[in-house]
């Protein structure tokens, strides 16, 4: 494999599991707010 293709799917890799972590932060923070409406 390419020097090239190995930082595209480093880059990739680590953009994805940014979006993952804002979803499970965000899911975490909305669950929370439930609790204190009920």
């Amino acid at each position: 494999m390419s020097f090239k293709m190995k930082v595209v799917l480093l880059l990739d890799y680590i953009y994805a599991n940014r979006i993952t972590f804002k979803v499970e932060k965000s899911n975490k923070k909305s669950s929370k707010n439930i609790k204190n409406l009920k």
